[in-house]
Protein backbone atom coordinates (compact mmCIF):
# COMPACT_ATOMS: atom_id res chain seq x y z
CA UNK A 1 0.00 0.00 0.00
CA UNK A 2 1.37 3.38 -0.95
CA UNK A 3 2.30 6.04 1.58
CA UNK A 4 -0.52 8.29 0.33
CA UNK A 5 -3.12 5.63 1.13
CA UNK A 6 -1.66 5.10 4.58
CA UNK A 7 -1.75 8.83 5.33
CA UNK A 8 -5.10 9.76 3.78
CA UNK A 9 -7.10 6.53 3.54
CA UNK A 10 -7.84 7.15 -0.13
CA UNK A 11 -6.03 6.32 -3.35
CA UNK A 12 -3.87 8.98 -4.92
CA UNK A 13 -5.62 8.31 -8.24
CA UNK A 14 -8.96 9.43 -6.82
CA UNK A 15 -7.61 12.86 -5.86
CA UNK A 16 -5.63 13.10 -9.10
CA UNK A 17 -8.75 12.57 -11.20
CA UNK A 18 -10.80 15.07 -9.19
CA UNK A 19 -8.19 17.78 -9.74
CA UNK A 20 -7.07 17.14 -13.30
CA UNK A 21 -10.58 16.55 -14.64
CA UNK A 22 -11.91 19.80 -13.21
CA UNK A 23 -11.31 21.57 -16.52
CA UNK A 24 -9.54 24.75 -15.42
CA UNK A 25 -6.14 26.18 -16.41
CA UNK A 26 -3.21 23.78 -15.93
CA UNK A 27 -1.70 26.16 -13.35
CA UNK A 28 -4.84 25.82 -11.23
CA UNK A 29 -4.53 22.05 -11.23
CA UNK A 30 -0.79 22.27 -10.51
CA UNK A 31 -1.49 24.48 -7.50
CA UNK A 32 -4.26 22.19 -6.21
CA UNK A 33 -2.12 19.09 -6.67
CA UNK A 34 0.79 20.64 -4.74
CA UNK A 35 -1.61 21.63 -1.96
CA UNK A 36 -3.01 18.09 -1.81
CA UNK A 37 0.50 16.63 -1.71
CA UNK A 38 1.44 19.01 1.13
CA UNK A 39 4.25 20.65 -0.82
CA UNK A 40 3.21 24.31 -0.80
CA UNK A 41 5.94 26.44 0.76
CA UNK A 42 4.13 27.40 3.97
CA UNK A 43 6.13 27.95 7.17
CA UNK A 44 5.06 24.63 8.69
CA UNK A 45 6.46 22.73 5.71
CA UNK A 46 9.64 24.83 5.58
CA UNK A 47 10.22 24.41 9.30
CA UNK A 48 9.89 20.63 9.10
CA UNK A 49 12.43 20.68 6.28
CA UNK A 50 14.79 22.76 8.45
CA UNK A 51 14.64 25.69 6.03
CA UNK A 52 12.97 28.00 8.58
CA UNK A 53 13.36 28.12 12.34
CA UNK A 54 9.71 28.81 13.11
CA UNK A 55 6.35 27.71 11.75
CA UNK A 56 4.60 30.94 12.80
CA UNK A 57 2.40 32.53 10.14
CA UNK A 58 4.15 35.64 8.74
CA UNK A 59 0.81 37.21 7.77
CA UNK A 60 -1.32 36.98 10.93
CA UNK A 61 1.20 35.66 13.50
CA UNK A 62 -0.79 32.48 14.14
CA UNK A 63 1.42 29.97 15.90
CA UNK A 64 1.48 27.58 12.95
CA UNK A 65 1.15 28.35 9.25
CA UNK A 66 -0.14 25.11 7.78
CA UNK A 67 -1.59 24.72 4.30
CA UNK A 68 -5.10 24.61 5.73
CA UNK A 69 -4.48 27.76 7.78
CA UNK A 70 -3.12 29.62 4.75
CA UNK A 71 -5.88 28.62 2.35
CA UNK A 72 -8.89 28.88 4.68
CA UNK A 73 -8.15 30.55 8.01
CA UNK A 74 -5.58 33.32 7.59
CA UNK A 75 -6.98 36.83 7.46
CA UNK A 76 -7.11 37.27 3.67
CA UNK A 77 -8.35 33.72 3.08
CA UNK A 78 -11.02 34.17 5.75
CA UNK A 79 -12.28 37.31 4.01
CA UNK A 80 -12.58 35.43 0.72
CA UNK A 81 -14.43 32.42 2.12
CA UNK A 82 -16.79 34.54 4.23
CA UNK A 83 -18.11 36.05 0.99
CA UNK A 84 -18.22 32.79 -0.96
CA UNK A 85 -21.00 30.35 -1.76
CA UNK A 86 -19.11 27.66 0.17
CA UNK A 87 -19.31 29.20 3.65
CA UNK A 88 -21.97 26.81 4.97
CA UNK A 89 -20.32 23.76 3.41
CA UNK A 90 -16.97 24.62 4.98
CA UNK A 91 -18.45 24.34 8.46
CA UNK A 92 -19.10 20.66 7.72
CA UNK A 93 -16.01 19.89 5.62
CA UNK A 94 -13.02 17.88 6.91
CA UNK A 95 -10.23 20.02 8.31
CA UNK A 96 -7.41 17.49 8.50
CA UNK A 97 -5.83 18.19 5.12
CA UNK A 98 -6.48 19.92 1.83
CA UNK A 99 -6.74 16.58 0.02
CA UNK A 100 -9.45 15.42 2.45
CA UNK A 101 -11.36 18.65 1.91
CA UNK A 102 -11.10 18.48 -1.90
CA UNK A 103 -12.26 14.86 -1.99
CA UNK A 104 -15.20 15.67 0.31
CA UNK A 105 -16.12 18.77 -1.68
CA UNK A 106 -16.01 16.83 -4.96
CA UNK A 107 -18.78 14.60 -3.60
CA UNK A 108 -20.94 17.57 -2.57
CA UNK A 109 -20.76 19.97 -5.52
CA UNK A 110 -20.74 19.81 -9.31
CA UNK A 111 -17.68 20.23 -11.52
CA UNK A 112 -18.17 23.96 -12.06
CA UNK A 113 -18.51 24.62 -8.33
CA UNK A 114 -15.44 22.51 -7.57
CA UNK A 115 -13.51 24.57 -10.11
CA UNK A 116 -14.63 27.77 -8.37
CA UNK A 117 -13.70 26.28 -4.99
CA UNK A 118 -10.17 25.57 -6.20
CA UNK A 119 -9.92 29.04 -7.78
CA UNK A 120 -10.78 30.65 -4.43
CA UNK A 121 -8.14 28.55 -2.68
CA UNK A 122 -5.69 29.67 -5.39
CA UNK A 123 -6.68 33.29 -4.74
CA UNK A 124 -6.03 32.78 -1.02
CA UNK A 125 -2.54 31.51 -1.83
CA UNK A 126 -1.94 34.50 -4.11
CA UNK A 127 -3.01 36.90 -1.34
CA UNK A 128 -0.72 35.18 1.15
CA UNK A 129 2.29 35.58 -1.13
CA UNK A 130 1.42 39.17 -1.98
CA UNK A 131 1.16 40.05 1.71
CA UNK A 132 4.56 38.48 2.44
CA UNK A 133 6.59 39.51 -0.59
CA UNK A 134 4.93 42.86 -1.34
CA UNK A 135 4.03 44.10 2.16
CA UNK A 136 3.76 47.75 1.13
CA UNK A 137 1.26 47.06 -1.66
CA UNK A 138 -2.39 47.37 -0.66
CA UNK A 139 -4.89 44.95 -2.22
CA UNK A 140 -8.46 43.77 -1.81
CA UNK A 141 -8.79 39.99 -1.28
CA UNK A 142 -12.31 39.98 -2.71
CA UNK A 143 -11.07 41.75 -5.85
CA UNK A 144 -8.24 39.25 -6.19
CA UNK A 145 -10.66 36.33 -5.80
CA UNK A 146 -13.08 37.81 -8.33
CA UNK A 147 -10.29 38.26 -10.86
CA UNK A 148 -8.98 34.74 -10.30
CA UNK A 149 -12.41 33.18 -10.79
CA UNK A 150 -12.88 35.23 -13.98
CA UNK A 151 -9.58 33.99 -15.37
CA UNK A 152 -10.66 30.40 -14.76
CA UNK A 153 -14.08 31.01 -16.34
CA UNK A 154 -12.47 32.67 -19.38
CA UNK A 155 -10.17 29.69 -19.83
CA UNK A 156 -13.11 27.28 -19.73
CA UNK A 157 -15.04 29.41 -22.24
CA UNK A 158 -12.07 29.32 -24.64
CA UNK A 159 -12.02 25.55 -24.38
CA UNK A 160 -15.75 25.39 -25.03
CA UNK A 161 -15.41 27.53 -28.16
CA UNK A 162 -12.64 25.32 -29.48
CA UNK A 163 -14.66 22.23 -28.69
CA UNK A 164 -17.63 23.51 -30.70
CA UNK A 165 -15.36 24.29 -33.63
CA UNK A 166 -13.68 20.90 -33.60
CA UNK A 167 -17.08 19.14 -33.70
CA UNK A 168 -18.46 21.24 -36.55
CA UNK A 169 -17.49 21.79 -40.17
CA UNK A 170 -19.77 24.81 -40.58
CA UNK A 171 -18.32 28.26 -41.12
CA UNK A 172 -17.98 29.82 -37.64
CA UNK A 173 -19.81 32.94 -36.55
CA UNK A 174 -17.86 36.03 -35.51
CA UNK A 175 -18.23 35.19 -31.82
CA UNK A 176 -16.78 31.67 -32.08
CA UNK A 177 -13.24 30.39 -32.10
CA UNK A 178 -11.99 29.41 -35.54
CA UNK A 179 -8.86 27.58 -36.53
CA UNK A 180 -5.83 29.38 -38.01
CA UNK A 181 -4.45 28.44 -41.44
CA UNK A 182 -2.67 25.11 -41.76
CA UNK A 183 0.71 24.66 -40.07
CA UNK A 184 0.18 27.69 -37.82
CA UNK A 185 -1.00 28.44 -34.31
CA UNK A 186 -3.55 30.74 -32.71
CA UNK A 187 -2.82 32.62 -29.49
CA UNK A 188 -6.02 33.72 -27.71
CA UNK A 189 -5.50 36.32 -25.00
CA UNK A 190 -7.65 38.12 -22.48
CA UNK A 191 -7.16 40.66 -19.69
CA UNK A 192 -9.12 41.60 -16.59
CA UNK A 193 -8.56 44.91 -14.78
CA UNK A 194 -9.51 45.25 -11.12
CA UNK A 195 -8.61 48.75 -10.00
CA UNK A 196 -6.52 48.62 -6.86
CA UNK A 197 -5.74 44.92 -7.35
CA UNK A 198 -3.71 44.89 -10.53
CA UNK A 199 -4.26 43.20 -13.88
CA UNK A 200 -4.85 39.53 -14.65
CA UNK A 201 -3.74 38.17 -18.03
CA UNK A 202 -4.74 34.90 -19.67
CA UNK A 203 -3.30 33.08 -22.69
CA UNK A 204 -4.39 29.93 -24.56
CA UNK A 205 -2.32 28.59 -27.47
CA UNK A 206 -3.72 26.01 -29.92
CA UNK A 207 -2.58 24.53 -33.20
CA UNK A 208 -4.48 24.46 -36.49
CA UNK A 209 -6.40 21.36 -35.37
CA UNK A 210 -7.59 23.01 -32.17
CA UNK A 211 -5.30 20.96 -29.91
CA UNK A 212 -4.14 22.74 -26.76
CA UNK A 213 -0.41 23.52 -26.86
CA UNK A 214 -0.07 25.74 -23.80
CA UNK A 215 -2.08 27.93 -21.43
CA UNK A 216 -1.20 30.29 -18.60
CA UNK A 217 -2.50 33.03 -16.34
CA UNK A 218 -0.51 35.88 -14.81
CA UNK A 219 -1.18 38.71 -12.36
CA UNK A 220 0.58 42.08 -12.63
CA UNK A 221 0.68 44.78 -9.97
CA UNK A 222 -0.31 47.67 -12.24
CA UNK A 223 -3.13 50.14 -12.74
CA UNK A 224 -3.64 49.95 -16.51
CA UNK A 225 -6.45 51.11 -18.74
CA UNK A 226 -8.32 48.21 -20.40
CA UNK A 227 -6.68 48.80 -23.79
CA UNK A 228 -3.22 48.73 -22.17
CA UNK A 229 -4.13 45.53 -20.35
CA UNK A 230 -5.19 43.88 -23.62
CA UNK A 231 -1.87 44.97 -25.17
CA UNK A 232 -0.07 43.46 -22.20
CA UNK A 233 -1.99 40.23 -22.74
CA UNK A 234 -0.87 40.12 -26.37
CA UNK A 235 2.74 40.62 -25.31
CA UNK A 236 2.38 37.88 -22.71
CA UNK A 237 0.96 35.63 -25.42
CA UNK A 238 4.01 36.24 -27.61
CA UNK A 239 6.35 35.54 -24.69
CA UNK A 240 4.56 32.30 -23.83
CA UNK A 241 4.60 31.17 -27.46
CA UNK A 242 8.34 31.79 -27.69
CA UNK A 243 9.02 30.14 -24.34
CA UNK A 244 7.00 27.03 -25.20
CA UNK A 245 8.59 26.66 -28.63
CA UNK A 246 5.39 27.47 -30.47
CA UNK A 247 6.89 30.78 -31.55
CA UNK A 248 8.90 29.00 -34.26
CA UNK A 249 5.60 28.48 -36.10
CA UNK A 250 3.58 31.19 -37.86
CA UNK A 251 0.72 32.36 -35.69
CA UNK A 252 -2.31 34.58 -35.18
CA UNK A 253 -3.28 36.55 -32.07
CA UNK A 254 -6.91 37.00 -31.11
CA UNK A 255 -8.40 39.10 -28.31
CA UNK A 256 -11.98 39.97 -27.39
CA UNK A 257 -11.06 43.64 -27.08
CA UNK A 258 -13.01 46.05 -29.19
CA UNK A 259 -10.25 48.67 -28.97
Amino acid sequence: MRTWQLMHGVSEDEIWKAIWNVGGPPKLSHFAWKACKGSLGVMDVLCRRHIRETSCCPVCNHHEETIMHTLFECKHAGTIWMQSEFLDLLTEAPSGSFSDRVRWMAEKVDKEQLRTFLALAWASWFCRNKAIFEPTTAFDPIGVATGMVKLVVDYVEYNAKVGMQSRSHHFPSAGRWFAPPGNSIKVNVDAHVTHGNGVQLGVVIRDDAGALMDAAVKSIDADWAPVMAEAGAVRYGVELALWSGAGSTAGLHESDSGE
